[in-house]
């Protein structure tokens, strides 16, 4: 009788199963066995600066404030100045991931600078009007208002004493 002592025994891994070579059918599939790609890095690893989100965010900001104007101004140079920024320090002009939001950020910020410059100059027209209407109707007010005021009036209003 022979006798197979092996000192460190293996236990059952179960059945061996083996693919199927690729472009065969397996049984009960009417498809050729491919299988899965494997990818070796993630999709997509670039991501884009902050430098470049922060453009195209200020740009946008400088859009929707440019009413009053300051601040939209304000945002629309800084939405410029940080799309400079990242065209000069990228290598050899690839922006990569950057390069959308640079373009968005430069876009918005120049509408964004426009409309504020255009906003500038529509509340000093509004300011220049307003001051000479009131200029203009301060004496047509005070005839008549003056039967309410008992005569007790003294308006003088002078273009040195307004305050701009």
């Amino acid at each position: 009788m022979e006798f197979n002592q092996n000192p460190n025994p293996q236990p059952s891994q179960g059945p061996s199963y083996q693919q199927p070579p690729q472009g065969q059918y397996q049984q009960g599939y009417s498809q050729p066995y491919q299988p899965y790609p494997q990818y070796s890095s993630p999709i997509n690893q670039n991501k884009p600066s902050g430098m470049a989100i922060a453009s195209m965010v200020l740009g946008i900001c400088s859009i929707f404030f440019s009413a009053g104007f300051i601040t939209g101004l304000i945002c629309a140079i800084l939405a410029i100045v940080f799309a400079g920024k990242v065209t000069k320090q990228a290598p050899g002009g690839n922006l990569g991931a950057s390069q959308n939001f640079v373009k968005a950020g430069k876009i918005c910020g120049i509408v964004g600078l426009v409309f504020s410059i255009l906003f500038a100059i529509l509340w000093t027209i509004l300011i220049i009007a307003t001051v000479l209407f009131i200029q203009e109707a301060t004496p047509y007010l005070v005839d008549e208002l003056s039967p309410y005021l008992n005569g007790n009036i003294d308006i003088q209003i002078s273009a040195t004493s307004l305050p701009f």
